[in-house]
């Protein structure tokens, strides 16, 4: 019988003697030693040759072998799962999440998984794509509100006031409730119908485009001058060609828009809440600069930043696709030059988007007041007890509380006081860089002042979770950063600006548009442009949206 040396195999499969021997240890292989060499026959080494393949690299799988040898050497990593399914991780952890799948050991910033665990969560997988190939000419939710011209909350009422059920559901994850072409048929039918039997033209998205201003400027109009309106079904304001010439009169004498409304309404805000010197359109502070809201005792200024006086839409809505390199950097800086002017004047700017006041007002007024130091409750961090937060109270306190709204984290840590959660903090892996440890969200109960709170949560996540690192990206828009610093955050890198894409008064994540997934809205008719040769912001632009760019980002680290 011929027998091989641990050498040799070593040398063939790319390891050192010392583990070819390990491994045989493991397998409770029986060598022949002989000469300071051990020897194995075909059959062992072949089973020596299998067990490295299926758990490459071998360095990792030894420095791990105390954990393989308590729990079995079929536990998973996420890893596993995500070689399922084509998902992120975030997705992926949700998904094992809401299977109430929990590791059953964790080894430095690694879950381990059983195989039992790993089983369930392949069946399910399985399961539901099985479900999905099933089915034919399907609808999201969020198809169906763009064919159809409606925001989610209108489309949520229709579907509970005629009983419409998704025909799929994921369970979690975006677009993960799928609905049948009869029903988007019904849904269409009903609008439809409902639209002749007004014998009503224009709806406020309509009016929208065809002004240029927001739905809620509009909307506002309509009230101030009493002009006739149908509400229909979808609570949505429909008028007709007597007030349409109404509203064109209007517009073609005054030059008030959708920011100046809103810029009108947090200058009243301000002024309920605050009874000092409050100065309006100011251009002498940061000349010939203009400052919307300017607050002198306080160094506090707010710039009301409509989406579409703000953005490249001025442009791409009249038919201009190319920009000159000075257009380009027009848009790209213009709200960072304002910032940067205050910035050497001491003074902290604020801007707040005209979506973000339309739709996150509570908490815009509860950012604005917190800059005046005016809160409605203060609370002591030594008062509160730290607890880890479960997924859907974190969901709907990030709802409630962040402007930037959910995203996932999979470490949650939060301050209770008198059992009521008033300061919490989600902490992940990072998306910007492989191998961070991010603080991607910090959030406080509206209107609500947790004296030491943020540190004490941060140094708690530190020694609860033994992260060495942890980073965070502070919102110039927003943000001066005086908090993260005084918690002994210190500065790594200042970030430039970056774009959200904007249409009819709606602001868009720039990532929901990368190339690929321009094509697939391309090919489903959600985009009426595509060529494949140019770049997405020209298609974008054909497809006439502008860019609308932020402040840029202020990337910090928390150090153990």
């Amino acid at each position: 019988m011929d027998y091989i040396s641990s050498t040799k195999l070593g040398r063939e499969t790319n390891h050192n003697k010392k583990s070819i021997d390990k491994v045989a240890d493991i397998l409770k292989i029986k060598s022949l030693h002989k000469n300071s060499q051990t020897y194995y026959t075909q059959e062992q080494c072949n089973l020596i040759i299998n067990f490295i393949n299926n758990h490459s690299p071998l360095e990792t799988f030894f420095s791990k072998l105390e954990i393989y040898e308590s729990y079995g050497y079929n536990i998973k990593t996420l890893t596993a799962f995500r070689n399922i399914i084509d998902w992120d991780r975030s997705r992926v952890l949700k998904c094992i999440e809401y299977l109430d799948i929990k590791p059953i050991t964790t080894k430095g910033q690694t879950n381990y998984y059983s195989d039992d665990d790993f089983i369930k969560f392949t069946t399910f997988i399985n399961n539901k794509l099985s479900e999905l190939n099933s089915l034919n000419n399907f609808f999201t939710k969020r198809q169906i509100c763009e064919k159809l011209q409606l925001n989610y909350e209108k489309f949520e009422t229709l579907c509970r006031k005629f009983n419409i059920t998704p025909i799929f559901d994921w369970e979690f994850g975006k677009d993960s409730k799928l609905y049948s072409n009869e029903s988007f048929n019904f849904l269409f039918n009903l609008i439809e119908e409902n639209k002749k039997q007004s014998e009503i033209k224009y709806t406020i998205t309509e009016l929208s485009k065809i002004f240029q201003k927001t739905d809620s400027c509009i909307a506002k109009v309509i009230e101030k001058l009493n002009i006739p309106y149908f509400e229909s079904i979808t609570r949505e304001y429909l008028i007709d060609d007597k007030s349409f010439l109404i509203l064109q009169d209007y517009f073609s004498k005054t030059e008030i828009s959708g920011s100046s409304y809103f810029e009108k309404e947090i200058c009243e805000f301000v002024k309920s809440i605050y009874s000092n010197e409050i100065v309006e359109n100011d251009r002498k502070i940061i000349y010939p600069k203009e400052l919307d809201i300017y607050i002198p005792n306080k160094n506090i200024a707010i710039e009301c930043d409509g989406l579409y006086w703000h953005s490249t839409e001025q442009l791409t809505s009249k038919g201009q696709f190319m920009f000159s390199s000075d257009e380009k950097k027009h848009y790209k800086d213009k709200q960072l030059i304002k910032t940067l002017a205050c910035e050497e004047k001491e003074i902290r700017l604020i801007h707040i988007f005209e979506d973000e006041w339309n739709i996150k007002k509570e908490i815009c007024k509860s950012i604005i007041a917190s800059s005046l130091g005016i809160y409605k409750q203060k609370i002591f961090a030594r008062k509160c007890e730290v607890k880890e937060i479960n997924l859907e109270d974190w969901k709907k306190f990030l709802h409630e509380n962040h402007i930037q709204d959910y995203t996932f984290a999979e470490y949650r840590l939060g301050l209770y006081y008198k059992d009521e959660l008033v300061q919490g903090i989600g902490i992940t892996k990072s998306n910007h860089k492989q191998g961070e440890i991010e603080l991607n969200r910090m959030a406080t109960k509206l209107n609500t002042q947790v004296i030491g709170g943020f540190s004490k949560l941060m140094s708690h996540s530190i020694k609860m979770w033994n992260f060495s690192k942890i980073y965070s990206y502070i919102s110039r828009r927003l943000f001066d950063g005086k908090g993260y610093y005084t918690s002994n955050f210190k500065i790594v890198k200042i970030n430039e600006p970056t774009y959200f894409y904007v249409k009819h008064g709606q602001r868009f994540p720039r990532y929901n548009f990368m190339k690929n997934k321009i094509k697939k809205m391309y090919d489903k008719g959600e985009l009426l442009y595509w060529n494949e040769n140019e770049t997405e912001e020209l298609i974008m632009n054909k497809n006439q949206f502008g860019r609308l760019y932020d402040c840029g980002t202020i990337k910090v680290v928390y150090n153990k």
